[in-house]
């Protein structure tokens, strides 16, 4: 979950907020107290389309679908740099 929020540049506040959750339960889930729920995962999915739900489920692949044809140059660089440096610090694959 915590890629996922430096992937979508949002805090836990924000997130909750977007996806109609309380932030309770997003900082429960990052800090491991609570898995997510059935239905949190279908208010990421529903609200966010997206976001893989293989990778915030079984944490394989990358954090969002192919959508670089939504996005312009500048968004792809540095989604690009992001994802980098996920990798080179070991947080994906």
């Amino acid at each position: 979950m915590k890629i996922l929020l430096v992937v979508l540049g949002m805090n836990p506040n924000k997130f909750a907020v977007e996806v109609g959750i309380s932030a309770t339960q997003i900082y429960s889930v990052i800090n491991g107290r609570n898995a997510p729920s059935h239905a949190m995962y279908e208010r990421i999915a529903k609200r966010f389309p997206n976001i893989n739900l293989r990778f915030l489920i079984c944490n394989e692949g990358q954090p969002l679908n192919d959508t670089t044809e939504k996005l312009n140059e500048k968004e792809l660089q540095k989604l690009k740099v992001l994802l980098g440096s996920l990798r080179k610090f070991g947080f994906i694959k």
